[in-house]
């Protein structure tokens, strides 16, 4: 055994040994701490546009016209921009969105939608406008509408967005599955419930009600349906003025059965509607126009169409300025591109798209995600 300890070379070789898995442990530790600092950033960016991503989801998905039709016209509602009561014609512009293209800068468009609230009793509420846009970098959302004499609630969305696109889904021709319009009154029965069909014409059917019952018109051809898809149903119809208040709701279904594979409720507010229904589960099924009232009165059909309406099977435009194209939107797709708020270690992108705009982020080290959403529009009506 050496009792002389160690000498001065000895001393140096493990000091040195020391500081390189010293530094070497430093070095790991620095890169565990970047890794998690930079995760930590995505994890809550992504968290972040989570929730703004539901809440707009939630909104423009509730866009739509559901008040009453009197032929070409609505029954009287408020005019958001107006303090009297107005008649709202059926004009050319059958939407209830506003697209403003490049509102703030070349990345950057804002979105106006339009919705109508109703009371338990059906009668009209009030008018709301909800803006979307970006202010510098800054989300927000702006509501107005007539149940305040308050302009508007301006709030934040999320910051450092840096990009805000829409792309409107105008629905394919070519995806019809079925299509009875004009109307051929031999090709549906009432199928449960009561309710009188008469053809009052050759392309025309009329239910009449002699009191508050719930039923069904049922098309005498089944059609097989795919699971979790999206069809657009597109109906003409119209209810006597008085009558209108007293339709409780209508559905339109796909059933086997006792099994739905998809129904969406709906307020008749148009003479020409669109529906959006979503499936659940596919085979063949009956098409149903289920109705509940609450009083003797009448509903006429003219037409019925039935289109297969999933992603491929609409045409994507960035400003759809036509009446018929802006009529026929079932879907308005989301891009929101996000920087995170803290620098790390990861290289800013040369490059990034934007729903086809190629944007060119600022030198530094910062996450940047685009974050893309399709959302349904069933209620695009007119306002």
């Amino acid at each position: 055994m050496n009792h002389k300890g160690i000498t001065v070379i000895e001393l140096l070789i493990y000091m040195s040994l020391f500081i390189l898995i010293s530094l070497f442990i430093g070095k790991q530790f620095k890169l565990l701490t970047n890794n998690y600092s930079a995760g930590k950033r995505i994890a809550r960016q992504q968290t972040d546009m989570r929730d703004v991503l539901e809440l707009m989801v939630r909104e423009i998905r509730n866009t739509g016209l559901k008040a009453s039709f009197t032929g070409g016209e609505i029954t009287r509602v408020k005019d958001i921009s107006k303090a009297e009561e107005v008649i709202i014609a059926a004009g050319t512009d059958s939407s209830s969105f506003i697209h403003k293209e490049q509102i703030s800068g070349e990345f950057c468009d804002a979105l106006t939608i339009k919705k109508i609230r109703l009371g338990t009793a059906g009668e009209y509420k009030c008018t709301d406008k909800i803006d979307y846009y970006v202010d510098g970098t800054t989300l927000r959302c702006a509501l107005k509408t007539t149940e305040k004499k308050t302009d508007s609630t301006n709030y934040v969305m999320a910051e450092q967005v840096y990009g805000l696109q829409f792309h409107y889904g105008i629905i394919k021709k070519d995806s019809l599955i079925y299509k009875d319009d004009p109307i051929n009154p031999n090709n549906w029965t009432v199928a449960s419930g009561t309710g009188n069909k008469t053809a009052t014409g050759t392309n025309e059917i009329t239910l009449t009600f002699s009191g508050a019952t719930t039923g069904a018109l049922k098309c005498n051809t089944r059609r097989t349906v795919k699971g979790n898809c999206t069809y657009a149903v597109h109906l003409k119809m119209f209810a006597g003025s008085s009558f209108l208040k007293q339709i409780d709701s209508l559905r339109f279904a796909f059933k086997n059965n006792t099994t739905y594979y998809g129904a969406e409720t709906f307020k008749p507010h148009s003479s020409d509607m669109w529906i959006t229904v979503n499936t659940i589960a596919g085979g063949s099924a009956d098409m149903l126009l289920e109705y509940d009232v609450n009083a003797a009165g009448f509903i006429k059909i003219t037409g019925a169409e039935v289109y297969w309406s999933e992603d491929s099977a609409y045409t994507w435009m960035e400003n759809p300025t036509a009446a018929a194209d802006k009529k026929n939107v079932g879907a308005i797709k989301v891009f929101i591109l996000m920087r995170s708020a803290g620098s790390g270690t990861t290289v800013s992108p040369t490059s990034i798209n934007v729903g086809g705009l190629v944007f060119s982020p600022p030198t530094g080290h910062y996450v940047w995600r685009v974050h893309e959403e399709i959302i349904e529009v069933p209620n695009n009506g007119v306002f």
